[in-house]
């Protein structure tokens, strides 16, 4: 009939970066558009013994990654056949606790079958996925011998050091990605497709994001969990071996470590995935995640050193690291108790960020995280004379714990317009009294309500001034000699109606 068409299927959202990467690394003599192409990508090896009693060890996806690139996509290996696509990215990543390759390819959407080559991957039947390659060398598990030559045979068990030993053997001196294939079943265990398009940032300038807790009550009373201090960093997993470390991040992209030197796990390390987190500093300071990732890219920024904070692990496995260099590895403190005991343990351990809670998933190399602010024990009501009080005096501040009940401290280089912006500044236990400072003098909590308490070792003054939030007095060893740093922190907002402050 005149006037009906069959509707063209609508283009699918793929991204400028993308549509650059196949554009630049492929170079199509027509260049590609996002109305032009189907993409999606292959879970394509892992580090698993496949069907055939070969592995891919973690050391040799460098180079497997770059070899991918540009090679075609084929139905069932069959090399007698025109490619159906092509491979233009592909990546390490994490993947229920295994490290994989993901690989990203590309279709022409008015090639033939190109629409039911979309239906038969988005509706499961193309599910599975292999790799064609060359390599030299099939290195035995057992002894390290070429397998072809040594008395060792692919899957066999033998008997080694007085256990059993599955042998296989490991590709090494890979040469070439002849292709990857759409197959019915794969030899690699698990392989499958995806419509994940996500391609790895060289710099990861994403904000973290925690599942914010009201209250413990919240949690499972029968669990045991483990809380942590909150640090703004990056979180990473990484698994010892023989051959070195592997680490990734959350996301699954690989992280170099190097930089530790080299790890070593005492105890019962194992095949143990650990969970850690990197946090970077400057001088005794913590920086932002933002700032270490800058250092991690080009070494710029501020961060001089870094600190990989150690989860523990179930093993209880310890984690050391051997060689000269300014980046230290250390277990994280930690307490594990019940639901209970949380306030208690958290008003010990919380930064100015607060704590996180760590709980314990079906899957053992997966830990559900809670960002919890405990609420301060307040004291009484101080009286008048008992009140804190922030006095300011030129470049001088005194600020005293209660006029005549607590501590005073003295900052001798104070600047209140970086003190509002948030910058921290060095104080001195102090025996002076406010009348001993000249001049006019302004106390910042003169007729705002205060409540002070402690956290830890730190002093903390809540005021009900919005702009002046709350201010901290927390010690600190500064060139060897024990110091305070006094600062402010804003209020902010948290799920539940409650406030807390971003410590």
């Amino acid at each position: 009939m005149a006037g009906l068409s069959v509707p063209e299927t609508p283009a699918e959202p793929v991204g400028n970066d993308i549509l650059a990467m196949i554009n630049e690394r492929i170079k199509p003599l027509s260049p590609v558009t996002e109305s032009g192409v189907y993409v999606r990508s292959m879970f394509i090896v892992s580090d698993q013994v496949n069907s055939y009693g070969g592995r891919f060890p973690a050391e040799e996806f460098p180079r497997l990654v770059e070899l991918l690139i540009d090679s075609p996509v084929l139905i069932g290996h069959r090399k007698d056949t025109l490619p159906i696509g092509r491979t233009f990215h592909a990546d390490t990543v994490e993947r229920n606790g295994r490290l994989w390759i993901k690989s990203s390819f590309y279709w022409l959407r008015n090639g033939d079958e190109a629409e039911r080559l979309r239906e038969q991957i988005d509706g499961g039947i193309y599910k599975e996925c292999s790799i064609g390659f060359t390599f030299l060398l099939p290195e035995c598990s057992l002894c390290g011998e070429d397998i072809r030559r040594c008395r060792h045979l692919p899957l066999e068990t033998y008997i080694v050091n007085g256990g059993d030993q599955r042998c296989h053997f490991n590709y090494r001196q890979v040469q070439k990605v002849l292709e990857t294939s759409l197959v019915y079943r794969g030899a690699t265990p698990d392989t499958s497709m995806t419509k994940d398009l996500a391609i790895a940032k060289e710099i990861d300038d994403r904000i973290e994001v925690f599942e914010t807790l009201s209250r413990p009550d919240d949690l499972i009373e029968r669990e045991t969990y483990t809380l942590v201090p909150s640090y703004d960093g990056i979180d990473i997993s990484f698994r010892i071996t023989d051959k070195g470390t592997l680490a990734w991040r959350h996301d699954g992209r690989r992280i170099d470590l190097k930089i530790f030197g080299r790890l070593k796990a005492a105890g019962d390390g194992g095949e143990t995935v650990f969970h850690g987190r990197l946090v970077g500093l400057r001088g005794k300071e913590r920086c932002t995640r933002a700032a270490l990732e800058r250092f991690l890219h080009s070494e710029s920024g501020p961060v001089s050193r870094v600190v990989l904070f150690v989860y523990p692990a179930s093993a209880g496995a310890q984690v050391t690291a051997h060689g000269d260099t300014r980046h230290r590895v250390q277990p994280i403190r930690f307490r594990q108790i019940p639901r209970s005991e949380i306030d208690s343990a958290a008003r010990l351990l919380a930064t100015r960020r607060g704590v996180e809670i760590l709980c314990p998933t079906e899957q053992p190399d997966n830990i559900r995280t809670y960002l919890y602010c405990p609420k301060p024990t307040e004291q009484s009501c101080p009286t008048n004379n008992e009140r804190p009080a922030f006095v300011i005096s030129g470049e001088r501040a005194l600020l005293s714990e209660g006029a005549e009940a607590g501590r005073t401290f003295l900052i001798a280089r104070f600047n209140l317009e970086s003190f509002m912006r948030g910058r921290r500044f060095v104080a001195d236990l102090s025996q002076r009294a406010n009348s001993s400072f000249p001049g006019q003098l302004a106390d910042l909590f003169e007729d705002i309500p205060t409540r002070i308490h402690a956290e830890g070792s730190a002093v903390v003054i809540d005021t009900d001034d919005n702009g002046l939030g709350t201010v901290v007095i927390r010690p600190s060893i500064l060139n060897g000699r024990k110091r305070y740093l006094s600062y402010r922190v804003p209020r902010v907002a948290i799920p539940g109606g409650s406030r807390c402050h971003a410590r």
